[in-house]
């Protein structure tokens, strides 16, 4: 049947979701803001899909809190980018046992003709899975990110990229993914995709996150 934002009521409106960037400056090059000296980020996307989130009923949190000044703070250099943000979310995810989802919320840095698709006349920035594997229960974090990929697949064909899993010397393995099963790390696009089509894609996202939230709920 048809989901209803009826559906997922939380009455105590604690978040269902909770949304952070650890590499906060990832940018878009959207020449079409170029006029009004307008940069997109990440965190641009983030408030976006919060948007379309609480549209739906689903009560989000998104972290306000800066990895930047943790790390100009503690004279760290940016690849402890993750101890950073593992400072923000360690206290929110322990603050809010509603939680549902954990979303770190990236830009890749691949070409244009990965990560753009068009169906039907309609522009989509595609997505890309991150799982870490370097930690014990990272299967769990695994299938919560195997679950929103077939949602989405379902909606837009070809909309994923699949699930990069990553361990081993050379990378970081764990994206603070240790902290909860319920975390996932998202590519959203990549440097040249422009806000239509993240904007079409974030849409189609909070879509497949309100049918994974009630489908856990169940």
């Amino acid at each position: 049947r048809t989901l209803e934002v009826t559906d997922i009521v939380n009455k105590e409106n604690q978040p269902l979701v909770y949304i952070y960037t650890t590499h906060e400056g990832e940018k878009y090059n959207d020449t079409s803001l170029e006029a009004y000296n307008i940069v997109p980020t990440v965190k641009t996307m983030q408030y976006i899909l919060k948007d379309y989130l609480e549209d739906l009923g689903i009560e989000t949190y998104i972290e306000n809190g800066s990895v930047s000044q943790i790390l100009k703070d503690h004279g760290w250099s940016y690849n402890r980018s993750y101890d950073a943000s593992r400072e923000l979310i360690t206290k929110v995810i322990n603050e809010y046992d509603s939680l549902k989802l954990v979303i770190d919320l990236h830009r890749d840095s691949s070409n244009l003709d990965k990560t753009l698709l068009e169906v039907d006349g309609k522009k989509y920035a595609r997505v890309l899975f991150v799982i870490g594997t370097e930690y014990n229960g990272y299967e769990d974090n695994y299938e919560l990110a195997n679950k929103l990929l077939e949602i989405l697949e379902t909606k837009v064909p070809g909309l994923t990229r699949g699930i990069t899993k990553k361990g081993g010397l050379g990378v970081n393995g764990i994206y603070n993914q240790d902290i909860s099963k319920k975390m996932i790390l998202m590519e959203l696009g990549g440097q040249y995709n422009e806000m239509e089509d993240l904007n079409n894609t974030l849409e189609v996202i909070a879509q497949a996150i309100m049918e994974l939230v009630r489908e856990n709920e169940e």
